[in-house]
């Protein structure tokens, strides 16, 4: 048997039954709102482990090869830093430069990868003057962009599996940056925004990499948005088939879009009726997740179906991207909203099974059983090892 995957389709059943057994007056827009304001207070309520999932980011090593010169202004570009002996990465765009001048060493931004062995420098970082040519430079990654489902970073390690520094803040991360001019082992490290990319966030290390290597992770990451309910018109046009055995599905008059990969696809069984979760009065044969989008008549599931279906119709619907324990919390969790919102007359008491629901939930989160012990423990050590000595038997427990 496996585990059952529950579908923002399920959640709004279950309000729409809740408001009608309640006698609360509401449309659409109230009950879809409940649930994804349930999802996202449920997201913060406990440290699922679900939602924690291994990361991994390729360090890249330090470069200083060539030598570089620097216009200013003038010329068909200003902030020109030109490269001779080696070529600019070509994610330079994500680096920075630490520029040799009379007056000391500056360390700017790249804004933009011209050319190989051309770009421009940030409006506000950079050496403010023309630097000659022959100046030595050492370019490295000013931070490495994090998974877009990225919310919390547990402490990274390197692939020796050994700590890769201190944590620092921001602040002590940039005075750092000015102040170090060596490469080697990370010491430090911070996890902060990336200029100029909303909600997107970096890794932040110091000193730069000597040389190029993986760093293992373990974070806490977002899961995926509600977007898609299955029900509306747009999830369900047309008809679908696909053979035993396979993860092609193939449409007819059916309009998947690339938006469409990590939903939920459930395949119906008549020609007519869309498919309901298992509760309902329609329940799909299969459901799988589409892994791949082909075409707006093609799709690619993450698994073989095991029947047959032809002419069937289907609908799309997103995951509740939490374990299935969390499910009955999240939804009572929607029922206080919906209460609240609409002033429902017992609402207290559903906020109190609500409460409930999410402690017994957390209680549940729990997928390694162990025996404790108490007290102090001695794991590898013999008694043929304890020194004999009086004052050291004493100490033998």
């Amino acid at each position: 048997m496996e585990a059952q995957v529950f579908a923002f389709a399920d959640a709004v059943t279950e309000l729409e039954e809740f408001a009608r057994e309640a006698s609360i007056s509401t449309s659409t827009r109230p009950i879809r709102s409940a649930i994804r304001r349930a999802y996202r207070e449920i997201v913060e309520a406990g440290d699922w482990t679900c939602l924690h999932v291994n990361g991994r980011i390729m360090l890249k090593a330090a470069q200083t090869t060539g030598t570089v010169s620097y216009v200013h202004s003038g010329g068909l570009f200003s902030r020109l830093l030109t490269l001779v002996g080696a070529i600019w990465p070509t994610d330079a765009e994500d680096w920075s430069v630490r520029i040799s001048t009379d007056d000391g060493d500056v360390v700017c931004d790249i804004a933009s990868r011209l050319t190989d062995t051309q770009v421009l420098l940030d409006a506000t970082l950079n050496p403010g003057e023309d630097v000659a040519a022959g100046a030595s430079y050492m370019t490295y990654p000013r931070y490495y962009r994090l998974p877009n489902d990225f919310r919390s970073l547990d402490r990274p390690v390197e692939e020796s599996f050994q700590g890769i520094g201190q944590y620092v803040t921001l602040e002590r991360m940039l005075e750092l940056t000015q102040d170090n001019t060596d490469t080697g082992t990370i010491q430090y490290f911070t996890v902060a925004p990336i200029p100029d990319l909303i909600g997107a966030w970096g890794l932040f290390v110091q000193p730069a990499a000597d040389t190029s290597r993986p760093i293992e992770f373990v974070y806490k990451r977002i899961p995926r948005e509600l977007k898609y309910v299955g029900t509306d018109i747009a999830e369900s046009p047309g008809t679908i088939a696909i053979t035993a055995g396979t993860a092609a599905v193939i449409g007819t008059s059916t309009v998947f879009v690339a938006g469409h990969a990590g939903s939920l696809l459930r395949i119906g069984t008549s020609a007519t009726r869309v498919p309901t979760g298992l509760d309902g009065l329609y329940p799909y044969a299969e459901q799988r997740v589409i892994a791949s989008y082909g075409s707006a008549l093609s799709v690619t599931l993450d698994n073989t179906v095991t029947a047959a279906a032809s002419g069937v119709k289907y609908s799309i619907t997103d995951p509740i991207d939490l374990d299935p324990s969390a499910y009955d919390a999240m939804i009572a969790l929607a029922k206080k909203y919906l209460a609240i919102e609409k002033n429902a007359k017992n609402w207290q008491q559903i906020a109190a099974l609500a409460d409930e629901r999410l402690h017994r939930a957390k209680m549940g989160d729990n997928r390694v059983y162990s025996r404790i012990v108490c007290g102090v423990q001695r794991s590898g050590s013999r008694l043929s090892d304890a020194p004999l000595s009086a004052t050291a038997e004493s100490d033998i427990t």
